[in-house]
């Protein structure tokens, strides 16, 4: 700040009138020294939030990158500080920096988020926790190609309106309802290959959508990035609060997370009873693992005899709600979360015959079908990700797709979650409780925490061993991978830049995440790298160039390998992690 009077301006512009008991004190003779950013300008941010009595607010700097987060090589030009007043369920006070460390052990590409104790002018303004945003600098350090070759296209869906990796967006509206974060010079191009990867979604592409997947698609990034969201149960995902990338060096698009205040998904109080509509963590819409495909969507989208329920509602929300309807739509709920019953139900209540909820049904047989002559769906039964829909209704990614989940499972349930949640608990306990008692939030974070140790986190655990799993109403997830899982090395070659087949020659899918090869060949497989039973994987010295030569075949390639293979039987052995 330059003056007391420009300080407290800029307070007084982020609390507005919904400040509650807060005020903007202006600095005295005692107040600390300040770092002087003569243009950085802070705002509120966000939709919902912007009712809150505490701001979400970000920090943006008109001078570049200025500012230095502690745990970065690299100076960055905003970042976020987010007062994590509202969640689902009770409220922990932590669950963004707590989603983004679960998300970083899982190895899904993640972004900085620590809490700090923030003062204005010196006095005590609160706890948040701070959030980096996504980068060229923050790609980078999660492992992308960022050379001034292959940055970007980069694209944020944010509006929730037409952003679910639907086909259809015109050219005029694709960069409104999306934002383009890499070059804006180079928009013209990056409007085209979004279009191009939309239509390939949805069969419109130069080859059929089951073969288009294999090479447009970082299949390990996106498979590990879906399961991870379905472990945690993030309930916000599916039409926008992601980033997509495409590589340049291997043309293959990844999704990448952002917007985590929902993850660790509940939709009620500690000892509370499910919700008559949002009922996260109670009915089969948000909690299979199909969710956010084109039977499982992100918004309501049925109407019952007591009442129309296809608007976003407060989770959590049951107030009001006469105890005969609730019990109602509680007999509802145990129908949809047991489709082979509730089918018969759905349809004697609904003059739509078409209800299906999904679990359990066959796959579909019209999966290259071309549907780009058409009309995507819209309002809340387009409310699916194009995305999610394409990997999880094909059987050889849905194979990958649901043993990547099982690994994360048997790795992170059975306590590490849990160790992750104490951990940062324990660290902001005391702050939470402070800041409550400034801003006049009623939670508190104990409530929380015994919520996710006891309620949510062995919930979810039930769920998907239970229902999902071998044995349960719906087994979609397999058993636990076999000690003996591996792969056989095949053939190596020269041409198209050199590339190394491995094949699986089991009955199962098998994960090889964190596998290396070595030897002539030095390669780690990166998380959600899954071979689906009797599949070949190619690892690829250049994968452009080995699209170039088998692209449209359905191939299953990754890279890049650190040097192009010298020879056609090189001496190679694959170490398990």
């Amino acid at each position: 700040t330059t003056s007391p009077s420009g300080a407290e301006k800029m307070c007084k512009r982020l609390i507005g009138r919904r400040g509650s008991n807060s005020r903007c004190d202006t600095p005295d003779e005692t107040s600390p020294s300040h770092h002087h950013l003569p243009a950085a300008k802070p705002r509120r941010r966000g939709a919902t939030s912007l009712g809150w009595p505490k701001p979400k607010i970000k920090i943006k700097s008109e001078n570049g990158k200025v500012f230095k987060l502690g745990g970065l090589d690299y100076e960055v030009s905003a970042f976020g500080l987010n007062s994590n007043w509202f969640e689902p369920g009770a409220n922990t006070f932590t669950r963004e920096p707590l989603v983004w460390e679960a998300f970083n052990q899982m190895g899904v590409e993640s972004l900085l988020s620590f809490h700090v104790h923030v003062r204005f002018n010196g006095k005590y303004f609160g706890r948040f926790s701070l959030q980096e945003e996504w980068s060229k600098d923050a790609l980078e350090r999660n492992g992308f190609d960022t050379s001034s070759s292959g940055y970007g296209p980069f694209w944020k869906s944010n509006s929730g309106i037409g952003t679910n990796l639907r086909f259809g967006v015109t050219t005029t509206d694709l960069p409104v309802v999306y934002e383009l974060e890499s070059s804006k010079s180079k928009q013209d191009a990056a409007v085209q290959a979004l279009e191009a990867f939309t239509a390939g979604l949805a069969g419109g592409g130069p080859v059929a959508r089951s073969k288009y997947l294999f090479d447009a698609v970082n299949l390990p990034q996106v498979i590990n990035y879906l399961a991870a969201q379905t472990l945690i149960l993030n309930q916000d995902r599916c039409t926008k609060n992601f980033y997509v990338y495409l590589d340049a060096s291997s043309g293959q698009w990844s999704m990448l997370p952002w917007d985590v205040e929902s993850g660790f998904g509940i939709d009620r109080g500690l000892g509370g009873q499910p919700a008559p509509d949002y009922c996260t963590l109670a009915c089969e819409q948000w909690n299979s693992p199909l969710y956010c495909d084109r039977n499982h969507t992100q918004d309501l989208v049925i109407s019952t005899p007591y009442g129309r329920i296809s608007q976003p509602v407060t989770l959590g929300a049951t107030s009001g709600t006469p105890a005969s309807r609730r019990r109602r739509l509680s007999s509802l709920q145990t129908a949809l979360g047991t489709p082979r019953l509730g089918r018969k139900l759905l349809q004697s209540l609904f003059q739509d015959t078409t209800v299906d909820t999904g679990a359990g049904q066959d796959l579909d047989s019209d999966y290259d079908a071309n549907l780009t002559s058409g009309r995507p769906a819209s309002g809340a039964i387009g409310s699916y990700n194009y995305l999610a829909d394409a990997v999880l209704s094909l059987p050889r990614t849905r194979a990958m797709y649901m043993r990547r989940l099982r690994t994360l499972m048997d790795e992170f349930t059975g306590g590490r979650l849990a160790g992750i949640v104490t951990t940062l608990h324990t660290q902001i306990r005391e702050e939470a409780i402070r800041d409550n008692a400034k801003w006049g939030n009623s939670g508190n974070p104990d409530t929380g925490y015994q919520q996710l140790i006891k309620e949510q986190l062995p919930l979810r655990k039930q769920q998907l061993y239970d229902v999902y799993g071998p044995g349960g109403d719906h087994p979609f997830i397999p058993g636990a991978q076999a000690a003996g899982a591996g792969l056989t090395i095949g053939q190596a070659h020269t041409d198209a830049g050199s590339w190394l087949e491995l094949t699986n020659p089991g009955a199962e899918a098998v994960d090889v995440s964190g596998w290396a090869l070595t030897g002539d060949v030095d390669f780690t497989f990166r998380p959600g790298t899954v071979v689906d039973a009797g599949d070949t994987i190619v690892v690829a010295a250049d994968i452009l160039q080995f699209k170039a030569s088998y692209g449209g075949q359905g191939k299953y390639v990754v890279g890049p390998l650190p040097q192009p293979l010298t020879s056609s039987s090189p001496s190679v052995s694959l170490v398990k992690a």
